[in-house]
Parts: structure tokens; C-alpha cells; sequence
């Protein structure tokens, strides 16, 4: 593809970007929604729906952005200060297009997203949208990053230095329209040390509060899981089991497989924390002689035989088991 039917494309997607970017931008409706959301502590369905929907238009113009951008480091060279006439038309699109994205970005971090409950929300995955989890940590990570920042500055600086060659490009056809739009677009960034500065560790902090917060979680769940195996080791060893061997034998005639077993450990400890009398459950699936029929994989046989007849979930996982 030629020089020309590149930066024509991508120019016309720059074009096409703005309006939705503008629109995008109108997020009135949306901090109220956020606001209700912290006052209360929690976001209602339709509260969700309604940011997850947002989000989801953001990151697809930030991905078209970043897109061009990607596209256009192809057509310059690695070292900045060595950019000829025939590149410099590529540079200015490109460098629009930071602009642009810085923009977005900003948007998110530093208007919409500043309360930690909108961060962890916006942090979750949405099947209804499409997109992953850890979204927002991303974009923070990206307006926050150390060697992105000094990056940024370089282009700025060389844009700087070379104000008046990229002025010649005002009346081209094709970038004309950017570059004569440069300084206004130049108003997207911030280029302040201090405000970045700002921005750096309250991204450090964001960073070390969710990871605090990954590890209380963590050790919460080994307690309980920990405290859980101990409780479920405890239990009535004394008193004789009522399933003696004459009722399995008679079980063994009646049962068939598919047939669901609820059963209750008398004297365990468990007990006393689940619902109901019949607190598990199994279910009979013969054993494996009983189904010749089954094409059953060499895995399935190394826990499946001799007279395992019965899967149930146990405390280490699903299991196939001989009755108890």
C-alpha cells in the first residue's frame, strides 16, 4: 500500500474518531449515576449496565486510536531525530492521534473514575460487552507509566523543535487539516511534571491498595478453607454407622445408575453448619464393568474402578468413591 493511501486512511479515521470522542465525553449523566452508586455503596443492574455500556464504546475508539498509532510507528524511523520530509506527514497524524488517546485517557482517570468503587467495577469482565477484566487498571498504568511519560516528552520536544517544518503542512492535502489544528490539539496534554508526578503515585497507590487488597482476600479464603478441612476431619468415631454391610448389599439390587443418593453423616461436625437434614448428596454411576457400552478415556479409568460406583464433590474435589 502507498504513503498516500495510508495517511488517507488514517486520516479519515482520525476524522470519523473525533465526534465519537466528543460524545463519548458527555459523562454528566454518568458521574450522577456513579455518585448514587458510592453514596449507597454498591451499583444497582441497571446502574452497571448503564457504565459497563460507556466503558465499552471508550475502549473501542481507545483501541481504533491506538490502532492508528501502532500503524503509523511502521512508517518512521526508531530514532525520531532522523524523520525526512516524506515522514513527517505521518508524524503529524500520529502524533494527533496521542493526543487524542491522552485525552480519552484523562477522561477516564482523572473525571469519571476517581472513586475506588467505580475503579473495581470498571475493573470486572463483561460478557454482555466483550471485554476482559482489569480494563481501567490498564488505562491507569498507561497515563501513569514512567517510561510512557518520557516518551510523550520526547515527541513533544521534537514536535517543539520542528514547529516550523510541520507548519509547511498546512496546506496538504491529505494532513493539511492536522497540522494546522496542532496547537489545539496539544491542549489534550499535560504537560506539567508536577501533575504527572501527582498522577504517578496515585497510581502506586491504586497499585499497592488493590494488591492489599488481593492478599487479605487470599488469606481469608485459606482460613476458611484451612478451618473448614479441620472441621470436616471432626466427627463421631465411636458410635456404630447405621449403613452396615447388609444394607449396602441390599442397595446394591435396587440401585441403578443416575439414581441420586442423599446421605448424612451422623455425629459429624459439619453438620451443624449446613441446612437441612440431608446435608450431601452423591450420585450412582455404577461401576465401570456396568458400562461397556462407554468409550471412557484412559484418565477417567485411572479414578474409576474396582468397586468406585459413586461420584460426590469432597472437600479435595469430585471424586468417584466406593459407598461408605
Amino acid at each position: 500500500m502507498k504513503n498516500s493511501e495510508v495517511l488517507q486512511i488514517h486520516a479519515s479515521n482520525l476524522r470519523l474518531l473525533q465526534p465519537q470522542i466528543e460524545q463519548i465525553e458527555d459523562i454528566a449523566q454518568l458521574q450522577s449515576v456513579i455518585a448514587d452508586a458510592i453514596a449507597r455503596k454498591y451499583f444497582r443492574p441497571e446502574e452497571e449496565r448503564q457504565l459497563q455500556q460507556w466503558f465499552s464504546e471508550f475502549l473501542k475508539i481507545r483501541k481504533q486510536l491506538w490502532h492508528i498509532i501502532e500503524d503509523i510507528q511502521l512508517f518512521l524511523n526508531d530514532d525520531l531525530s532522523t524523520i525526512d520530509d516524506t515522514q513527517w506527514p505521518f508524524c503529524i497524524l500520529g502524533y494527533c492521534a496521542i493526543c487524542l488517546l491522552v485525552r480519552m485517557d484523562f477522561l477516564l482517570v482523572k473525571r469519571l473514575a476517581t472513586h475506588s468503587l467505580a475503579q473495581r467495577k470498571l475493573n470486572e469482565a463483561s460478557s454482555e460487552f466483550d471485554y476482559p477484566r482489569k480494563q481501567f487498571s490498564e488505562v491507569f498504568y498507561s497515563v501513569a507509566s514512567l517510561r510512557k511519560a518520557v516518551k510523550l516528552y520526547e515527541i513533544m520536544q521534537l514536535v517543539h523543535r520542528n514547529r516550523a517544518t510541520l507548519n509547511r503542512f498546512g496546506n496538504d492535502t491529505l494532513v493539511g487539516e492536522f497540522a494546522g489544528e496542532l496547537n489545539h490539539y496539544e491542549t489534550y496534554l499535560d504537560p506539567s511534571k508536577k501533575k504527572f508526578f501527582n498522577l504517578y503515585f496515585n497510581y502506586r497507590w491504586y497499585y499497592l491498595r488493590r494488591k492489599a487488597v488481593i492478599v487479605t482476600q487470599f488469606v481469608f479464603f485459606w482460613l476458611l478453607e484451612t478451618a473448614g478441612r479441620i472441621v470436616s476431619e471432626l466427627h463421631d468415631r465411636w458410635t456404630p454407622k447405621r449403613v452396615t454391610q447388609t444394607v449396602r448389599d441390599q442397595l446394591a439390587d435396587i440401585l441403578k445408575p443416575g439414581d441420586i443418593l442423599l446421605t448424612k453423616h451422623q455425629g459429624a461436625l459439619t453438620n451443624l453448619f449446613l441446612p437441612g437434614f440431608w446435608p450431601h448428596a452423591a450420585l450412582y454411576v455404577g461401576a465401570i464393568h456396568q458400562h461397556p457400552e462407554l468409550q471412557i478415556s484412559d484418565k477417567a479409568r485411572d479414578h474409576w474402578f474396582g468397586t468406585r460406583c459413586v461420584l460426590e464433590a469432597l472437600k479435595d474435589g469430585v471424586h468417584f468413591s466406593a459407598p461408605a
